[in-house]
């Protein structure tokens, strides 16, 4: 349900894309629509285009912003310089000349550059939406890619590249063949960079998993119900810790919510949203 002050920004459209230099690096955006800023975080090995389906359908209300963070789709490859994907994050924001509190929507890897952006800039953010979500501190006991690195290593990247996508974490997804397709063009499209090469991203010194309840921003916790476990407790976990967060499984979905259930990701996006105050 649209409130209001959406209805009348409904037939509002604006159209941007291209690189910013920021923080030391190169990143890719895309903008489309106006009115309150909604941004959109991809997962490792994705890109940008994981959203096409949340993209354009909220820009009928929303400014949509989604990017390539560093190192992955169309931005640059990390260099030797220390950063973290927040702070990328913030200062893309504000080059864009978007200075007011955003609504973030990550996925997976997303999600955990989400938090950090909430717990680092509670100022600017208005709310967060954690899909499929990890947390930094959290500490994997099955989904572990230690294997698939040394293959990178031994076998080179377009090995591991295949062997990442036929992971149990895309199993749901690969048995659709428009999702799987469009997985797979996206990791066939990644760098690889992270998978042999050293990371010089740096973690906040107060680890966000021991600080989901400082989290102020109201949340929505939101993953599929064939998810590999790891991501059913961190989603679990942060649904209880957060205060007011709002938790939503989605049946017969896996891992990659937002490509594999567009229609009810978006419904339930867009009740979220609609629920939030308004300035």
């Amino acid at each position: 349900m649209l409130t209001k002050k959406q209805d009348l920004r409904v037939t509002v459209h604006k159209n941007e894309k291209g690189c910013k230099l920021v923080s030391g690096t190169r990143l890719y955006y895309e903008i489309k629509g106006e009115g309150q800023p909604l941004v959109f975080i991809h997962d490792f090995s994705l890109d940008h285009r994981m959203w096409d389906d949340q993209f354009y359908y909220f820009s009928r209300w929303y400014r949509c912003v989604r990017l390539d963070i560093r190192g992955f789709g169309q931005s640059a490859l990390p260099g030797q310089e220390n950063y973290t994907y927040h702070d990328d994050l913030k200062a893309l924001l504000i080059s864009l000349d978007i200075t007011q509190p955003v609504i973030l929507v990550g996925h997976s890897l997303g999600g955990l550059i989400a938090v950090n952006f909430a717990l680092k800039f509670p100022r600017f953010t208005q709310a967060i939406v954690l899909c499929s979500t990890q947390i930094e501190g959290y500490v994997f006991k099955d989904f572990k890619l230690d294997a698939l690195f040394n293959k990178a290593k031994r076998k080179g990247i377009e090995y591991a590249k295949r062997k990442w996508f036929a992971h149990n974490v895309f199993a749901p997804a690969r048995k659709n063949k428009p999702v799987s397709e469009a997985l797979w063009q996206m990791i066939h499209f990644y760098s690889g960079w992270h998978l042999v090469d050293k990371h010089a991203s740096l973690s906040e010194d107060l680890s966000a998993w021991e600080n989901l309840e400082n989290l102020t921003a109201p949340t929505l916790v939101l993953y599929g119900n064939l998810d590999l476990a790891d991501f059913r407790e961190i989603s679990e976990a942060a649904a209880f810790r957060i205060r007011g967060a709002k938790k939503v499984i989605l049946p017969d979905t896996g891992h990659v919510v937002n490509m594999e259930n567009p229609s009810a990701f978006n419904k339930e996006l867009q009740n979220f949203l609609a629920a939030l105050p308004v300035d």
